[in-house]
């Protein structure tokens, strides 16, 4: 394995101190980019759409072809122009017929002949002094002086009852009629002629002018009968050519006078005529207000023609002529794309976008446990996102392209290829499962506003996410992506059956293409996970379990070179791997990070081996020619020193900081204690290891299981129960110094951890039986004196038939 160079060994140190330095620009700027990506995918205002509009354009030839942004619902002007004109011919223009109209007439000329009659008997009697007679008869005889005088009387009461008497018939009399009246003095054959004639004519149907009929002659009209007291009954007449209007009305007494008036004379029928003529009305009149009314709401009630066209539709193809059809369309489309409403739609996208980021975190900080982010993972993700959006916006674009060429596929069965989830697979590889279920709420939101607002594809790239996380937790080998890329695909093929059966379809060949692409969407995602993931661990300095198995070597130059020259520390290791692992999978740490993380956490001590317990030989302890300050400043200095060889040898940022905690801020009590003794003047804070205190379970485990083995070697004969009462009384020591406030393990943890602990060191510690038998096979001659010395040699020999080739088969060689 190569080690780092000087540059980039700087360089890697002063990325890490900026991104830490300035944590909160990063953060971000990687938020930004996200949203800025998707806001920029999806805005109106980027992806407007370039229509021709003008009339000039009809005939020419388009030279691409058109698809819809989106939905669109627009209006068919024409259409519904037409179907409002239709709606308008079945309004029946509406007329009131006044039954009572006739009697009222005929009531206003008794009146009115009534009145005059009454004021002129009343002159009469006044000025004759005499009962009042009826001035009416011609009948009484009288001379013709009094017949002058009568006359003139007549005349005055006439002239100055004139207006009540045309107000009581409602209409105005010419001199000469009024003069006809005096002489007839006002007799009641006048008016039995005028009612005789008036009462049949009003039965009738009339109209003021016929001619205002005759657009209506074909679909007829409606009339609204009114009666006494305002009762109503409409009808429809379909037939207008039995109305007559007032002139037909009066041709037609003209007519008929001589036969209806065949006792009166010619004075008296040319009066009656006249009179009659004047008295007839229309009893049929146009109610114009009714009529617009009903035609407003005719027009209320007509809905309007639309033209759906959905997302994606085409609007035009390459080399299709344009027709007035398509300026129709074109038109619709742009009168719903103003600026000022793409600017809207950019600012809701905006909104969404962040809402959708920062809603996950916020709940995942707050009430998932192991959710807690880095600044560089803040950045991974943004650029995830960001790189997801980019690339599933060039593949839509693809997408639409193949719908073009394959017009019989729709489109969104082509995006169902589009692997979306790989990002979510990336995370959970790299990362872990909490930060891979937020990635992926945000990717569903993000494919959700990328396929326009497509709530099918929001969920269908949701489950495919969060099964392609799943899929890889804990892989050690690239075939397991691969195999998690397949059970990705397969999650997809159930979901694309469930949408197609969601929206009524039946099972055909398109859906099962569906489920095809489906798979492909699965096997692309392994692809691009399995092709990126070891650049993502180069670049941003990750440890995936795959990079671990490969540290997990014990081939690795680090490891080979400390079984050199610090074998006990290596031994060492090896142990405190075994504990570590076991107690990983019992508390549901990662036992792979945990048991590679034991392997180097003491490659500091190559420098300088001598110095450390486990790699003394001959009882020589170097530390008793050195000063106890200086003891302790040799301990603490291969936690720096392994540091330094951790980045030399680029073996990741989860084992850097396992190396750096493993001691946390622990007490090195032995030198301690001995300085004291000597009386020197020294600081407690000396002779603690700088620390941090560890920050997560499997640098924890590490601690705890380093302080355990190294406590197991210094006592002998070491029992079950003297095993068990050292194993939590150095968990326990440790957790009062408080060396586990800053990590997530609970008191239930510990207990598991002990009892781990002390299930593997009674496999290691177990006591052996004692072998009487010397391992190494004596001579014949040392063993003939040694016989005769004890004086039992026969006795041996009888006891001990045994030969050589029995003595090694025995010892196993």
């Amino acid at each position: 394995m190569m080690k780092e160079t000087r540059k980039e060994r700087v360089f890697a140190n002063r990325t890490v101190e900026f991104m830490e330095r300035h944590s909160p620009l990063i953060r971000f700027i990687a938020f930004f980019i996200s949203v800025l990506s998707i806001t920029v995918a999806t805005s109106p205002l980027i992806r407007q759409m370039e229509l021709p509009v003008e009339d000039q354009q009809i005939g020419k030839v388009s030279t691409a072809t058109l698809r819809s942004d989106r939905d669109y619902v627009l209006i068919d002007e024409d259409a519904t122009k037409q179907a409002r004109e239709t709606a308008l011919k079945s309004v029946k223009p509406v007329f009131f017929f006044d039954a009572s109209l006739g009697d009222m007439i005929v009531d206003s000329v008794k009146e009115a002949f009534d009145y005059m009659r009454n004021n002129i008997q009343v002159a009469l009697y006044q000025e004759g002094g005499e009962e009042p007679i009826d001035a009416s008869s011609t009948q009484r005889v009288i001379s013709e002086a009094a017949k002058r005088k009568e006359l003139e009387t007549i005349k005055e009461v006439v002239l100055s009852s004139r207006e009540d008497f045309e107000k009581a018939l409602g209409i105005k009399l010419s001199d000469a009629e009024l003069n006809a009246l005096i002489n007839f003095r006002f007799s009641r054959d006048i008016e039995d002629g005028i009612i005789s004639i008036l009462q049949p004519i009003m039965q009738e149907i009339i109209v003021e002018d016929k001619n205002k009929l005759i657009q209506e002659k074909g679909s007829g009209i409606l009339i609204q009968r009114i009666y006494a007291k305002e009762q109503r009954a409409e009808g429809i007449m379909s037939s207008v050519t039995s109305i007559k209007d007032v002139a037909e009305i009066k041709k037609l007494i003209e007519k008929k006078i001589i036969f209806m008036l065949a006792d009166y004379n010619k004075d008296e029928r040319k009066l009656i005529v006249s009179l009659t003529t004047k008295l007839i009305k229309p009893n049929l009149t146009f109610n114009a207000s009714e009529t617009e009314r009903r035609k407003e709401e005719t027009l209320n009630s007509v809905t309007p023609v639309t033209i759906n066209i959905k997302k994606g539709d085409v609007l035009i193809r390459d080399g299709e002529k344009i027709t007035r059809e398509h300026l129709k369309i074109f038109r619709g489309i742009r009168t719903k794309t103003t600026r000022e409403r793409d600017i809207i739609v950019t600012i809701g996208i905006m909104l969404f976008a962040i809402l959708i980021i920062l809603v996950p975190y916020i709940f995942a900080r707050a009430y998932i446990r192991k959710f807690a982010p880095r600044t560089k993972d803040i950045l991974l993700m943004g650029i995830l996102l960001a790189f997801s959006v980019i690339f599933g916006r060039l593949l839509l674009t693809v997408c639409e392209a193949l719908s073009d060429y394959f017009p019989n596929i729709p489109q969104h069965i082509w995006e169902y290829m589009i692997p979306f989830a790989a990002g979510a697979m990336l995370v959970r590889f790299i990362l872990n499962s909490e930060t891979a279920f937020a990635f992926s709420v945000v990717m569903a939101g993000f494919t959700y506003l990328l396929t326009n607002n497509n709530m099918y594809y929001g969920f269908y790239t949701l489950t495919g996410s969060l099964i392609a996380a799943y899929s890889v937790a804990h892989a050690t080998t690239r075939a397991v992506i691969l195999k998690g890329g397949f059970l990705t695909g397969f999650m997809n093929t159930i979901m694309v059956v469930v949408f197609a059966l969601m929206r009524g379809e039946t099972l055909n060949s398109i859906i099962l293409f569906g489920c095809l692409m489906g798979l492909v969407n699965g096997v692309m995602v392994s692809m691009i996970v399995t092709s990126s993931a070891p650049g993502l661990e180069v670049a941003m300095g990750y440890v995936t379990d795959i990079k671990l198995l490969e540290l997990a070597n014990l081939n690795h130059p680090l490891l080979k070179e400390l079984i050199v020259k610090a074998p006990g520390t290596y031994h060492h290791s090896i142990l405190v791997a075994s504990l570590v692992e076991t107690a990983a999978e019992d508390i549901g740490a990662n036992p792979l990070l945990a048991k590679v993380c034991a392997y180097y956490h003491d490659i500091g001590k190559i420098n300088k081996p001598d110095y450390f317990g486990e790699n003394q030989k001959d009882g020589i302890n170097r530390h008793d020619t050195v000063t106890p300050s200086m003891s302790a400043l040799i301990l603490k200095a291969h936690v720096k020193d392994g540091l330094e060889m951790a980045r030399n040898y680029r073996l990741g940022q989860p084992i850097l900081e396992v190396i750096q905690q493993h001691h946390g801020t622990s007490l090195i009590k032995y030198f301690y204690q001995k300085a004291k003794n000597q009386g020197e003047n020294i600081e407690e804070e000396d002779f603690r290891y700088p620390g941090p205190k560890p920050q997560t379970r499997e640098s924890a485990l590490v601690m705890l299981a380093d302080s355990v083995e190294a406590a197991a070697k210094s006592v002998p004969d070491l029992d079950a129960i003297r095993l068990r009462g050292l194993v939590q009384k150095i968990i326990n020591n440790i957790f009062k110094d408080g060396q586990l406030s800053e990590c997530d393990l609970t008191l239930r943890d510990l207990d598991k951890i002990a009892r781990a602990f002390i299930k593997v060191m009674d496999g290691i510690y177990h006591q052996r039986p004692e072998y009487f038998e010397p391992a190494v096979k004596q001579s014949d001659g040392v063993k003939k004196q040694q016989e005769e010395k004890s004086g039992n040699g026969e006795q041996n020999k009888e006891e001990d038939p045994e030969d050589n080739d029995s003595d090694l088969k025995r010892l196993g060689l």
